[in-house]
């Protein structure tokens, strides 16, 4: 299945939000889901060692604009651009883990 997961606000993985979304992205790699992984600037090259599980399929990016890091911005982002863009990635479903955005 392929799935659009919403990682925002991972912030720096520093909070119970960011260990529930590593298990969550781990769990549904590890069953063999294609994951779309949609993050702040920097992710990436930061936080992917975190993530990786071995033998699954690798992850694709879609980067948010950084103003997605405040809440009201991120919401806005979230309920207007979001949805257009699950259209353009034609993925089976998307997860956004964070219920504040």
């Amino acid at each position: 299945m392929r799935l659009l997961v919403d990682m925002i606000p991972y912030d720096n993985g520093k909070s119970g939000i960011s260990a529930y979304c590593r298990g969550v992205v781990k769990a549904l790699a590890a069953a063999g889901h294609e994951l779309t992984l949609i993050v702040e600037p920097d992710f990436q090259a930061k936080f992917l060692g975190h993530i990786e599980v071995p033998g699954a399929k690798p992850y694709k990016f879609l980067v948010a604009p950084g103003y997605t890091r405040k809440a009201a911005f991120s919401m806005l982002w979230h309920l207007f651009v979001l949805p257009r863009k699950l259209k353009r990635q034609r993925c089976d479903g998307c997860l956004i883990l964070a219920a504040n955005r």
